[in-house]
């Protein structure tokens, strides 16, 4: 879902204000010849790859950064953030002086502190070019400033992919679905999903979910990759297409190969358990 800054959220977006699945987009900003010189000027950089008078010369990739963390503070999206904890930016095509590029942000992640008055968000940072194409792109995570110091765990945990209490959420779905059960009634074995650095695992019996965890006595029978970001859209985008991002490359697999072809569509059907449980929250 693309949002613009939430309605009624003033003085910046809190913890709570954060939605799993939230899109938020800057409006065109563009790098021109001045500020480049300007920023070249302030850092010493006297390099011909940056320099403003060479026609294709590029952006520097920290101002790049600086003008999206600006925008981010100055529309509320990131003015109630404690601390920046992780940040990595890969730089996969150039951003040329002169061009103009959006910011696109999506919250993968929200999880209260043990506290209560603060907490971790995860995020997905796109640089966008005029044509929508990724130029650059970043995932960090933050501290964030909680509006009141309540325990919402429960009442976040179908979004919150990845997480214990998703998983056990997940676990008692699964088990409720005919559908699952069916795919899995004479099968034995551990899926795994790989959602970011993070795996979870669900050990699989004849249809009942025994158990799940980090870590499994034999291990996964498969594990299934993505992003945090893939994951979200999976899970809370307009339909289940795994297969269309299998297919692009978005999502990898390990383990027995053979076995994760032949319980592909149960692989399918357990995402759209996933999703039935993140439409359940919204109500």
């Amino acid at each position: 879902m693309t949002l613009a800054v939430r309605p009624g959220v003033s003085g910046g977006h809190y913890l709570e204000d954060h939605v799993v699945g939230q899109v938020v987009c800057s409006d065109p900003i563009t790098f021109s010849r001045e500020t480049v010189a300007r920023y070249a000027d302030a850092v010493g950089d006297s390099s011909s790859l940056h320099d403003p008078n060479i026609p294709g010369s590029t952006v520097h990739g920290p101002l790049i950064q600086a003008m999206a963390i600006s925008w981010m503070v100055n529309t509320g999206v990131a003015a109630r953030v404690l601390a920046e904890l992780d940040h990595t930016w890969h730089y996969t095509k150039p951003v040329r002086i002169g061009e103009s590029v959006t910011f696109r942000v999506t919250f993968t992640r929200i999880q209260r502190s043990r506290s209560r008055a603060k907490g971790l968000v995860h995020r997905t940072i796109d640089v966008l070019g005029a044509d929508g194409d990724v130029l650059q792109h970043a995932t960090s995570r933050i501290l964030v400033e909680a509006r009141t110091a309540v325990d919402d765990t429960q009442e976040r945990a179908r979004t919150a992919i990845g997480t214990a209490e998703w998983a056990r959420l997940l676990a008692g779905a699964l088990e409720r679905d005919d559908q699952f059960t069916r795919l899995t009634s004479t099968w034995d074995g551990t899926i795994g999903f790989g959602i970011g650095t993070e795996t979870m695992l669900l050990r699989v019996y004849k249809g009942r979910v025994l158990d799940v965890g980090r870590r499994m006595p034999h291990g996964p029978t498969f594990v299934v990759h993505a992003s945090e970001r893939t994951w979200v859209e999976l899970v809370t985008g307009p339909e289940n297409d795994f297969t269309r991002r299998a297919m692009c490359g978005q999502v990898q697999t390990t383990g027995d190969a053979y076995e994760y072809l032949r319980l592909n569509r149960t692989v399918v059907a357990v995402i759209d358990v996933m999703r039935a449980l993140a439409r359940e929250e919204e109500k």
